[in-house]
């Protein structure tokens, strides 16, 4: 559906009955909107959700900050995502918001006070399950600050690229992929916007539905150029007797081989300190 005002079309997808009543979407000023929605999840083989999207040929830069939500669920999300095409089992990544736990109100459903997180989900194949995280392994998912919850998906070529903020200025990644490397790469034209779901959908009898996930935006920026850059995280070493300190800003992570497969190391905090005698070892932090 077109809605007047606004460069995005909202869209409800889904399967039949899934959301189970209608979403939608208010213009509440430039770029900033409400998105009132239910819908099962953006996890199963089939989406249940609303999409406020364009489309993008080619490389991108979409931001948005979210500032609220309704506790549907603990697993209610709102955020952005790439999709494939407007199927309801369509490939695509996603970096969304989970309601926060500060408040310690129990979700709507019952089945908790807030996962709290900021995930990146993604469905890499047509008709499979929606819920393969595509951060680096080991990632610690930071939590949403609203009403300044910023995320942002950025394409380059083949590569694509999950970020969040709690000022939009300082970005954090959180999450990377090289499209090339599928079976089948991305096309080049695909939709972007923002997504929205309540993880729960009301009795189709139900009258009011009481279920619907209510969430609002602002600052959508489909044309995002970061005002600041980032520095990169640092490392650095230092051997003193029999023990050697890393010194590093960031997450910690190592390898047997230089070019090995990198995991989070355990319970790391800088400085971190191992025996000179340990072995051969390799760390990066990002």
């Amino acid at each position: 559906m077109s809605v007047p005002g606004a460069e995005l079309t909202n869209l409800d997808i889904g399967v039949v009955g899934d959301p189970a009543f209608p979403g939608f979407m208010w213009v509440d000023g430039t770029n900033a909107y409400t998105i009132k929605c239910e819908g099962s999840d953006i996890w199963n083989a089939d989406d249940g959700f609303n999409f406020s999207y364009e489309t993008k040929t080619g490389d991108f830069d979409v931001a948005v900050r979210q500032m609220t939500f309704t506790k549907t669920s603990q697993w209610a999300k709102g955020g952005l995502m790439v999709r494939e095409d407007l199927t309801s089992g369509s490939r695509n990544w996603n970096i969304v918001n989970d309601p926060t736990s500060a408040d310690g109100i129990p979700a709507q459903d019952g089945n908790g006070t807030g996962a709290n997180l900021v995930e990146c989900n993604a469905r890499l194949a047509a008709g499979v399950a929606s819920n393969t995280g595509w951060e680096p392994a080991g990632f610690a998912r930071p939590t949403p600050a609203y009403p300044n919850a910023w995320v942002r998906l950025k394409r380059v070529g083949n590569t694509l690229t999950a970020f969040s903020s709690s000022d939009g200025v300082q970005w954090k990644t959180n999450a990377y992929t090289d499209w090339s490397t599928n079976a089948v790469p991305m096309p080049a034209t695909v939709y972007v916007g923002i997504c929205g779901t309540a993880h729960i959908n009301d009795s189709a009898t139900a009258d009011p539905p009481l279920h619907y996930y209510t969430a609002s935006f602002a600052d959508y920026n489909s044309s995002f150029v970061p005002s600041t850059v980032t520095q990169p995280h640092t490392i650095s070493v230092g051997k003193s007797g029999s023990t050697v300190t890393i010194t590093y800003t960031g997450t910690l992570f190592s390898s047997s081989t230089a070019d090995g497969t990198y995991t989070a190391v355990a319970g790391a905090s800088s400085p971190y300190t191992v025996p000179s005698t340990t072995g051969a070892a390799f760390y990066r932090a990002h």
